[in-house]
């Protein structure tokens, strides 16, 4: 009887210490899980939903207080149901912006198309569609800089700006996305915009592509993590953002003077 009393309780024990140990590995584990995905949301972007609080990036011309809101933005509608799905049987998917697909023949995949396509056309509030054709001539092109204007909030809509090189193109329908890379303290820094997003209130191009990335015509160009990308130099970026936000307060401020002057004028 002693010695089985005395044995469970060393079981007991060698349990619970190994209970101990496991929960300061798991904790360990936690708390460097923690600061790997803050590192990554910091100097790579945003990873996730969470991502669009973009506290410790630069933001251009962001209010210097936290609480400033700006007022809330409408409610987001879309566009009206079209009568009639689009008929895109026949059409390659690359035509439509989206990935090759062996089963592209395949009745199901062509719904899927037409919706994605309908979807589009409901999202597209100022000609983004435009943005991600080839064959558009407003085509976004990597290696431009591109100016992004967003919100965190529509409820609490304080504007936020990211400027950056369009470094990556992901083509993917009404999922499609860009990413921009711009250097922050000598850190790069990479965004990643949903361009169909009701978040993204304006997509802006500063400054087109050289003529060699071009002629290449390519959808990803990462290699510009380590290479330098021809025609661009991060320290230009913020005077062209500063440029076009000057442009455009000016040209708000003609268009309140026109309006003020119509009004006088019926009164």
């Amino acid at each position: 009887m002693i010695c089985s009393a005395s044995a469970a309780a060393a079981a007991a024990s060698v349990r619970s210490a190994a209970a101990r140990a496991a929960g300061r590995a798991a904790g360990t584990a936690a708390v460097g899980a923690c600061t790997t995905l803050a590192q990554t949301a910091t100097c790579t972007g945003p990873a996730s939903a969470a991502a669009w609080r973009y506290g410790s990036i630069r933001s251009y011309a962001a209010p210097a207080a936290e609480d400033d809101d700006g007022d809330a933005l409408p409610l987001f509608v879309p566009k009206a149901a079209l009568p009639r799905l689009p008929d895109v049987r026949g059409i390659p998917p690359r035509e439509l912006e989206l990935h090759d697909d062996r089963r592209a023949h395949k009745p199901q995949r062509v719904l899927l198309r037409a919706i994605d396509l309908e979807h589009r056309v409901r999202f597209d509030a100022d000609g983004r569609t435009q943005l991600m054709s080839r064959e558009s001539p407003s085509a976004l092109q990597t290696g431009s800089i591109v100016l992004v204007e967003y919100v965190n909030s529509r409820s609490k809509a304080r504007k936020q700006y990211f400027a950056g090189v369009l470094m990556e193109i992901r083509r993917k329908g009404i999922m499609s996305s860009i990413v921009l890379r711009n250097y922050v303290m000598g850190t790069g820094v990479e965004m990643l915009f949903p361009v169909y997003s009701p978040m993204v209130q304006r997509i802006k191009v500063l400054q087109p592509a050289d003529a060699e990335l071009l002629e290449n015509n390519q959808d990803d160009i990462t290699w510009i993590r380590k290479k330098a990308c021809p025609g661009i130099d991060y320290s230009k970026i913020d005077e062209l953002v500063a440029r076009y936000r000057s442009a455009e307060e000016r040209l708000e401020k003609r268009q309140r003077m026109q309006q003020q002057m119509q009004q006088d004028q019926q009164q």
